[in-house]
Formats: structure tokens, C-alpha cells, sequence
């Protein structure tokens, strides 16, 4: 029966747990040693069986315990079968999941006989690791990088409280104080250490004597390894941008898929250029329609009698109309050349063989879960524009950028399958079929060419910018009531530290008196290269003569200065040591709470289908992200703002519709366009 087959092999399982080490529980012989089908038939029928399966996200309090479990564990070991963390997927996204299993071996091609390897001890030789997570109904496990993987925020909040995520706010801000994208400059962002930097940082404000309760109170009260993990996550920004910026674990920027519009979504600059790119590619395709439909590709000459030739397939235009009349028999004649025809299918089986799968993964890569450095930027982009962090240039050069991948190439394809049609000569079907490929390459183009951004410092100096934009949080920073509530301030306390309960971390004219003022560790005074911090760097023409004139705003489009204002050093130096301390009453309290990370996919493709396509095509995200635009305030702006919203995610809408009914059309034109030429 169903009952005893299930109970079968659920002693199965028992057994053989019982034979493989104690520190391997029940739930991993289960699925270990079962089969998916044999899962499913015990967790339908063994009455009492807990599934095995992550169906519901833990208590805080569970991920405490995980959290100060320091068994078998050290520096060299974050984490073990049971715990429960964070894990960044190629979306660039923190998911949580729980571990099954984790395995390391020695990193490939490491030689422990070679000289100078003989006396390296077996600890200490370099290792790589691979972690296992349950995921639906499958494990899903890979090679992860060492800060792709973290404790759970909400788990180390209940333990240390949130003092340390307001540093990681700080030295974000001071970072970019100090990045510069200037050759032999003392701090040009690819010498300077950041990870290094962001370490010392740390351990200024973890010794400095205002930090003294929370010193003594909270962090030596735990265990080395709990502390370790509280660093380890909160260091995970640096770490990601020390990876992009030399070119690591497979973000290398020489990637052809990058374009103009990448770098406006990127950096907020060249709109200049963007304008003239994307005025070409919509202009030379609706010209050729015009051209094809009116003249035909043999029409517009002259015949023997002077006169224009015209598309035998449309009634010349009359009375000053831009196009003539026809009719079904007349444009489906079927009358062209037995060669044109066999010619004509082929390209369309090419269409079905090559274009309809690069449409398709052009779709998956734009969405951001491919795993290459186009799509992990593009990742990153959509991170920081569902915070809404990102300026009006930045959206619409993400917006522009998918665009012009996903449905643009579509459009441009069957607008081409059109064009065909209209085709009188043979040689001409595989010139203008071949055509297409330079039309809807000219922004690449641009982009990977040597006077462009030949050595890729600009994109590269971009997505460093990225990162602080998807941690910094200028909504809070900005607003005193979210910035005491988030971080636990007394409204005096808060008072004391900023002067004002009205005060906030955002103020002009207080960032421009601290950042002259030598008193502060972080000022710019004290950095002792003012010289150089004047000379702001610009990507296009037009943002650099917007700040020439003191355009409002023009200063933040320069590299690495999108939080000039947030540099308030005299306020950050007393709100940095104000945060709540967390006590047995708090930890008792937040630890009966869910945790509210979502639980990760794992699964590259599910989160595209799931959580991109299906979102946006039932205009989950177009409804969502106009009504986001409410929650930052009611204001003047606030009918433009929503407009704006709704306009850029219908655009997503027709981003990813137009391509997925571009493979049904490919299919009609195969079986439509040779019976009609």
C-alpha cells in the first residue's frame, strides 16, 4: 500500500543514518539517499514527517542560535550544514536559504609538492567552497565566492544590534569621498584599497571611546567566531567591489554586450550620445519602411520615360498621402522568381535557427540572471531602481538599455522580414537581410570602440558607484523619523548628536563646512589633495557644461560625488555611537518575530520566469511601481513622478512581450512571406 511504501523507505533513511557520521542528520540521509519521487510519496503519506523542504522562513530566534553555534568552526569555516544565511545570486539579490551541505576541496591547479608549497600546513592550504541549499523540491548548490555568502542581517541585528549597519551607511558615504577616477592620483579608485580602507575604518569607530558600551556590553560578550560573521557581512560591499575592480570572479567589463545605453543606466552620463544612437536606430528602419513600402527595393529610379517607379505592390500615393492603397490579391501576388522564394525561406529557417535564440537569451541576459558582467550590471541596476535610488538619466538609460535589446530588436527583425518581401532582386534579399546586423549593433559598437572607453575605467568606475547606490539608504538618511526608528535613536539622544531633531545626514551647505574643516578624520582638509577633489570628472559634453553654468543638481552627475551632500562629518562623528543597544528584553521580543528576508530561488531560471516575466507581464510591477512612488512623500512633483513611473514600466511591459510573440511571428512569416512573393 501507499502508507507501507512510504514507510519503507522512510526506515530506509533511518537506517542508514544510523551507519554515516552523527553530525549528519536524518533530514540529509533522507535526501541523500531517496530519490525525488521517493520524497514526495514519504512527505505525501507518512503521517508526522515534517517535509524536509524550505516551505516557510524561520524565527529570528532560530537564526541566533545558528548564529552563536561556534561548533567546529572558525575564521576558515563561516558556516555548516543547519545554518541558515544569505546568499547573493547572479540577480546580485540577498535571498536567505538554509544550508544541506558544504564541501571544499583544493583550489585547481594548486600544487602542494611545489617549491615553496612543501611546508604549507594541510589548514592552510588555499581551498574554494561549495555550498548546497535546499530549494523546492531539488538541492541547488555551486561554487561560491567566500562574501557571497552571509549571516542574516535580521539574525545579527538581535545580536549586536543595529550600530554596525549605521557604520556600514558611513563608511559607504566616506568611500566615496575618497574614490577618484583620476590616472596617478593618490586615491584613483583602482590602487585604492578599498577593503583594506573599509577595515580600518572599522576598527577607528569599534575602539573609539564613545563606542565604549557597545564595545564591552555587546561585541567581546560573544564568541570570536559570532564576531567574525557580523565583519564578514558587513564588509560584503568592499569585498564585491574590490572583485569588479580588478577584474575577478568573472566580472571582466570586455564584454561586446555592453552599450551607450549601458553607460548612461550606468553612470547618469552621455545623454549627448545616447540622443544621436537611438535617433539613428529608430530613423533608418521607419525610412526603409517608407522606402520598401512606396518604392519598393528596385523602385525610386527613373524609367525610360523619366518616370518614378513604384511598388507593384501598392497603388502609387494621391493626393499628398504619404502611402497608397491596396489589396490582398495584389499584395500577396505570389509572382516573384521560384529562386527568390527558396532564397526568401531560408533566411527565415536562419531566422528560426539563430535570431530566435539570440532574442530569447538577449531577454535572459537583460533581466540580469545570465551570470556574465552585462548581466550582474544589469543586476545591480535593478537592485538600486527598485530602491529608487537612481537619477532621472540612470532610468532612462536602464529603460532604454533594455529596451533596445529586447523589443527593439524584435521590431527590427520583422520590420526586416517586411522588407524582404518587398525584395525584387535576389542578390538584394541577403545584402538587406545582413543589414540588420549593422543597425542594431551601432550601439555596441560605439561602446567597444578603442576611443569610446578604451580602457574601461569609466564602466568599471560606474558600477563601483553602483554598489554604494544599492546599500546607501537616502531615503532614511534624509528623513530624521526613519533615521532614529531604523537605527534605534532616542529623540534625545538624536537631539544632542545632530543639534535639531529637524537635522538630518543630508544638508549642502553643513557637508561643504565639514568638508573643509581639518578637525574631522574624514574632511577633505585632511585628506590634503584638495587640488584635486575640485576637478570633477564628467563622462559626457553635455553634463560637463550643465556643471560649468552651476546647473542645479549637475554636480552629483560627476563620478563619484553623488553624496557630497551626505558628507556631513560633524554629525555622522556623534550619530555613529547612538544606536540602540540590544538587551535581553529586545532579543526576547525580536526573536519570536519571522524573518522577513525572502527565501532564496537558487534557481536562475525560475527567478526569470517567476519573478521577472510573469511580474511584469500581468503588470504586477507596472501597478506597484507607480504606487511606490506615494510612499516617499506627497508633494508638487508627485503627479510627475508617477507618470513618469507608469510610462517607464509599461516599456518594461512591451520589453519583454514583444520578444516572447516574436518566435510566433517568425513562425507565420516561414509559411506567409514565400507563398506571397
Amino acid at each position: 500500500s501507499e502508507s507501507s511504501y512510504g514507510t519503507t523507505f522512510l526506515r530506509k533513511a533511518e537506517n542508514m543514518a544510523d551507519e554515516i557520521e552523527d553530525n549528519i542528520d536524518l533530514e540529509l540521509a533522507r535526501a541523500t539517499y531517496m530519490s525525488a519521487s521517493d520524497l514526495n510519496q514519504v512527505n505525501q503519506t507518512a503521517g508526522g514527517v515534517a517535509n524536509i523542504f524550505i516551505s516557510t522562513k524561520p524565527k529570528v530566534k532560530e537564526l541566533v542560535e545558528r548564529l552563536r553555534n561556534v561548533e567546529n568552526k572558525d575564521n576558515t569555516k563561516l558556516f555548516d550544514s543547519g545554518d541558515w544565511v544569505e546568499v547573493r545570486g547572479d540577480d546580485m539579490k540577498w535571498a536567505m536559504s538554509k544550508i544541506r551541505q558544504v564541501q571544499t576541496r583544493e583550489i585547481p591547479g594548486f600544487d602542494p609538492e611545489a617549491p615553496g608549497n612543501a611546508d604549507i600546513a594541510e589548514e592552510d592550504i588555499p581551498k574554494e567552497t561549495f555550498y548546497y541549499f535546499e530549494a523546492g523540491k531539488k538541492t541547488v548548490g555551486r561554487k561560491y565566492e567566500r562574501y557571497d555568502v552571509r549571516a542574516p542581517r535580521q539574525g545579527l541585528e538581535a545580536i549586536f544590534g543595529p550600530r554596525p549597519f549605521l557604520w556600514q551607511q558611513y563608511a559607504l558615504v566616506r568611500l566615496e569621498s575618497y574614490l577618484r577616477l583620476e590616472e596617478h592620483h593618490a586615491f584613483d579608485f583602482m590602487d585604492f584599497n578599498i577593503y583594506l580602507n573599509a577595515r580600518r575604518w572599522f576598527r577607528e569607530w569599534l575602539e573609539h571611546p564613545d563606542n565604549s558600551d557597545w564595545l564591552e556590553e555587546i561585541y567581546r560578550i560573544e564568541e570570536p567566531h559570532t564576531q567574525e560573521l557580523l565583519r564578514h557581512h558587513l564588509f560584503t560591499p568592499f569585498k564585491l567591489m574590490e572583485a569588479i575592480r580588478s577584474n575577478k570572479d568573472d566580472w571582466d567589463f570586455d564584454d561586446p554586450n555592453i552599450t551607450v545605453y549601458s553607460y548612461l543606466a550606468v553612470l547618469g552620463n552621455g545623454v549627448g550620445m545616447v540622443a544621436v544612437v537611438v535617433t539613428i536606430q529608430i530613423l533608418i528602419p521607419l525610412v526603409l519602411i517608407y522606402n520598401a513600402t512606396v518604392f519598393g527595393t528596385e523602385g525610386g529610379r527613373s524609367g525610360s520615360g523619366d518616370e518614378t517607379v513604384f511598388n507593384r505592390r501598392f497603388d502609387p500615393p494621391t493626393n499628398g498621402s504619404l502611402f497608397g492603397t491596396t489589396t490582398w490579391e495584389q499584395f500577396c501576388a505570389g509572382d516573384g522568381s521560384q529562386e527568390g522564394k527558396i532564397l526568401l525561406g531560408l533566411v527565415i529557417l536562419l531566422y528560426l535557427v539563430q535570431v530566435i535564440p539570440d532574442t530569447l537569451f538577449a531577454i535572459y541576459n537583460v533581466a540580469g540572471v545570465a551570470g556574465t558582467t552585462f548581466s550582474r550590471m544589469n543586476s545591480l541596476r535593478r537592485v538600486v531602481s527598485n530602491q529608487n535610488e537612481d537619477s532621472i538619466t540612470q532610468i532612462w538609460g536602464f529603460k532604454l538599455d533594455r529596451w533596445m535589446n529586447t523589443a527593439y530588436l524584435s521590431a527590427l527583425n520583422v520590420i526586416m522580414l517586411y522588407i524582404l518581401l518587398m525584395t525584387e532582386n535576389v542578390l538584394d534579399i541577403i545584402l538587406n537581410a545582413l543589414a540588420i546586423m549593422f543597425i542594431h549593433q551601432i550601439d555596441e559598437n560605439i561602446a567597444n570602440a578603442g576611443w569610446w572607453d578604451g580602457d574601461l575605467r569609466w564602466i568599471t568606475a560606474g558600477t563601483l558607484e553602483l554598489v554604494i547606490q544599492s546599500i546607501v539608504q537616502t531615503k532614511v538618511l534624509k528623513n530624521p523619523f526613519l533615521l532614529r526608528k531604523q537605527y534605534g535613536i532616542t529623540k534625545e539622544d538624536y537631539e544632542k548628536a545632530m543639534g535639531s531633531t529637524s537635522n538630518s545626514l543630508f544638508d549642502s551647505k553643513q557637508a561643504d563646512l565639514d568638508e573643509d574643516d581639518p578637525v574631522f578624520n574624514e574632511s577633505k582638509a585632511r585628506r590634503n589633495v584638495a587640488f584635486f577633489d575640485e576637478n570633477r570628472k564628467y563622462f559626457g559634453l553635455i553634463e560637463e557644461m550643465l556643471a560649468k553654468v552651476h546647473f542645479p543638481g549637475a554636480k552629483h552627475l560627476a563620478i563619484f560625488n553623488r553624496y557630497e551632500d551626505y558628507r556631513v562629518w560633524s554629525r555622522w562623528d556623534d550619530i555613529l555611537y547612538c544606536g540602540a543597544l540590544p538587551d535581553s528584553e529586545f532579543e526576547a521580543k525580536i526573536g519570536e518575530s519571522v524573518a522577513t528576508t525572502p527565501l532564496a530561488d537558487l534557481d536562475p531560471f525560475y527567478t526569470f520566469a517567476k519573478g521577472i516575466i510573469l511580474k511584469v507581464l500581468t503588470f504586477y510591477t507596472l501597478f506597484v511601481d507607480t504606487a511606490k512612488e506615494v510612499e516617499f512623500g506627497v508633494n508638487w512633483h508627485l503627479p510627475i513622478r508617477m507618470v513618469f513611473k507608469f510610462m517607464a514600466a509599461l516599456i518594461d511591459w512591451f520589453s519583454y512581450f514583444i520578444p516572447l510573440v516574436f518566435p510566433f511571428v517568425v513562425l507565420v512569416s516561414l509559411l506567409f512571406i514565400p507563398i506571397c512573393y
